[in-house]
């Protein structure tokens, strides 16, 4: 098999099922009330780096569009005591193969803890909202990735102020 082509299936195998699961059916208002927020970046290839393209530079731009919009932004060691405070995660994961060429999956998920009954300050997470792109790219072509972090953070602020207007 051609390797263009193992890549394309990988992609498709891969990467695809996070755009399944993106979109959760049964839920309602879950973004109702959140005011404080830490957010966690993880997975970006090292190899992009070079391109300013790193965890810091893209966490750091997506505090910023959240305290813009009147988010209060904490760290995530911080948020581990904070009882109100949800965790914004951006996950990024690609398969690259040997022309250079990168298959993307960013996933944008918004986090929030359940109490445990019974133990003081325990909690398990839930993921209460989740979106995801995917696409390819050359490494160069970092822009293709900050715009679909800038499209996933557009589409929640959207719904998020959805579900926290008030309605006369």
């Amino acid at each position: 098999m051609h390797p263009i082509y193992r890549q394309l299936l990988i992609y498709l195998f891969c990467l695809l099922p996070l755009t399944a699961r993106a979109d959760t059916d049964f839920s309602y208002l879950t973004l109702q009330g959140i005011q404080t927020v830490a957010v966690d970046v993880e997975g970006i290839n090292k190899a992009l780096y070079r391109y300013h393209f790193d965890p810091a530079t893209i966490k750091k731009s997506v505090e910023k569009k959240l305290a813009d919009a009147g988010f209060k932004i904490i760290s995530v060691r911080e948020a581990l005591h904070h009882n109100a405070a949800s965790l914004i995660k951006l996950t990024f994961n690609d398969i690259r193969s040997e022309y250079g060429f990168y298959s993307y999956g960013v996933d944008l998920s918004v986090k929030e803890k359940i109490p445990l009954p019974r133990r003081e300050n325990a909690f398990i997470s839930a993921t209460i909202w989740q979106k995801a792109k995917h696409g390819m790219m050359m490494d160069y072509e970092v822009e293709k990735l900050q715009k679909a972090v800038d499209e996933l953070i557009a589409s929640f602020l959207d719904e998020y102020r959805e579900q926290n207007s008030t309605k006369s």
